[in-house]
């Protein structure tokens, strides 16, 4: 899914399609056109964590000139309750730019959006963004989804070199440890 491309024709609003792709891929099915119009949609900063027990993270490397950065899609459940949660850690050796798209998913349908707003991050640096808390009955399936926005701001082509992919988390049911 990894695409380099011009960050000016960013396919932002295209969400459905990219969600739709996602969720065929994952479960093989197209039924969650449906609820992709209708799940909540909001928006949030980036900010610092601390990794606990409770966090089911998948992890990606992606090399960057001389460097790396990791983007890891995650999962927090805490008995009844569930969170989405995205991270990026800088190792390129230089800024890098980003914004990303934060996803809940339950039992195969997508019920949160949250758009993580575009920032600046040092090198050495990591942060993440968190979508919305939501209660769950015990057993649920659920499970987070991160689409990734990244530029390299010191790159001479800037803004026009552009790297987007999408990520799922583990899956992890409600009220498990």
């Amino acid at each position: 899914m990894s695409t380099h491309r011009n960050s000016s024709r960013r396919p932002r609003f295209r969400l459905a399609a990219a969600i739709v792709a996602a969720l065929t891929f994952s479960t093989g099915t197209v039924a969650a056109t449906s609820t992709a119009a209708s799940a909540a949609t909001q928006s949030a900063n980036w900010q610092s964590f601390t990794l606990t027990s409770k966090w089911t993270c998948n992890y990606r490397t992606l090399n960057q000139r001389a460097g790396t950065v990791t983007v890891a899609v995650c999962i927090i459940v805490n008995g009844n309750l569930t969170q989405p949660a995205l991270i990026i850690k800088n190792y390129s050796g230089n800024s890098i730019k980003f914004d990303a798209i934060n996803y809940l998913i339950t039992s195969g349908n997508q019920v949160d959006t949250t758009y993580c707003n575009n920032t600046l991050l040092s090198n050495g640096y990591e942060t993440a963004c968190f979508g919305p808390t939501r209660s769950f009955s015990c057993g649920r399936a659920v499970q987070g989804l991160g689409t990734f926005y990244l530029s390299d701001p010191y790159s001479p082509d800037w803004p026009d070199l552009f790297y987007q992919d999408t990520y799922f988390s583990q899956t992890r049911q409600m009220c498990t440890t």
